[in-house]
């Protein structure tokens, strides 16, 4: 039943989006901004004990991850895509770290080597 109102919530956002997309001097993707609300909202009732199902929250951070990615890969210019692997993994560190509440050292650490070596190439 909660996959339903999810649904919903996501699925009424939008129309009302797109309703105040014109009305809003700068563009925005309505699906993205609806499924990041709803995937917000959901992060705080779990992080609250309202929400005990991680899954779902988990599921829509998932698909702002992809769409972060493609909006990283479709706006920087082709010499910096040489950095697609490393920003990819840093936002999903980031979005795990969100939900899980832990910092994770070796993950961090891994993540600056691994720009370190994308720095390496794009210097070359």
């Amino acid at each position: 039943m909660m996959l339903l109102v999810v649904l919903l919530v996501i699925t009424t956002l939008y129309l009302l989006l797109l309703l105040l997309k014109s009305k809003l001097p700068w563009r925005i993707c309505t699906i993205c901004v609806a499924v990041s609300i709803t995937w917000a909202g959901l992060l705080a009732a779990y992080h609250m004990g309202w929400f005990g199902n991680g899954l779902l929250p988990a599921l829509l951070m998932g698909q702002s991850i992809t769409g972060i990615y493609y909006l990283f890969e479709k706006r920087v210019p082709r010499p910096l895509l040489v950095f697609r692997l490393p920003f990819l993994l840093s936002i999903t560190y980031f979005f795990y770290s969100a939900l899980t509440l832990q910092a994770h050292l070796w993950a961090v650490l891994f993540l600056a080597g691994l720009w370190l070596c994308g720095l390496l190439l794009y210097a070359h």
